[in-house]
């Protein structure tokens, strides 16, 4: 017999002691039974205690406020599908420097085109550009997301288009490997 099931053993043997002591001695029962309503009781008001602290606290409303305002954008319908410009003028910090103008030009001269041209089969920057080009001009869906990005879907071709004027190479593409689930969990 191991170790463990000796030790298992000897509490069951423990509680059913103890069960059979309380049913042959009321008295002992009825202090058991008193001990385990105090025990409760007391355990109930130290959560309540607890409970009521931890409401008063900042941290409690902070993060109340924080779930509330995600509940509210899972809860907000999805952004119509709607057409945009392939082209987005976008003015050159430095005139010397000149800048690709529309946005799959801008997308494919960052990350995305080193990153994920294998995905798609591209074997230029400008293939790649064509392509985000065209799906923001005609996607499939659309979805406004946070910090000012735009997602745009494309059926036909399985892949996310991610404008994102705040990044230095202005959005990226790609095919995702969860297809269509991946860009309706976008936020």
């Amino acid at each position: 017999m191991s170790r463990r099931s000796i030790i298992w053993t000897v509490l069951a043997l423990t509680l059913l002691g103890g069960a059979g002591y309380a049913y042959l001695s009321p008295p002992f029962a009825a202090d058991c039974k008193a001990s385990v309503q105090t025990t409760a009781a007391r355990a109930g008001r130290l959560a309540n205690d607890a409970t009521a602290s931890l409401k008063k606290s900042k941290f409690f409303t902070t993060c109340s406020a924080a779930l509330r305002k995600y509940d509210a954008q899972q809860k907000a319908p999805p952004e119509p599908v709607r057409a945009v410009r392939a082209s987005v003028e976008t003015p050159s910090p430095d005139p010397s420097q000149k800048q690709p103008h529309s946005a799959g030009q801008r997308i494919a001269n960052g990350h995305a085109f080193a990153k994920h041209h294998s995905e798609f089969g591209f074997r230029t920057e400008a293939e790649m550009a064509s392509h985000i080009d065209r799906v923001i001009a005609n996607p499939s869906y659309v979805r406004k997301l946070i910090r000012g990005r735009t997602a745009y879907w494309d059926d036909a071709t399985r892949s996310v288009v991610i404008t994102d004027p705040g990044s230095a190479d202005f959005g990226t593409a790609f095919k995702p490997n969860r297809g269509r689930t991946y860009f309706d969990n976008l936020r």
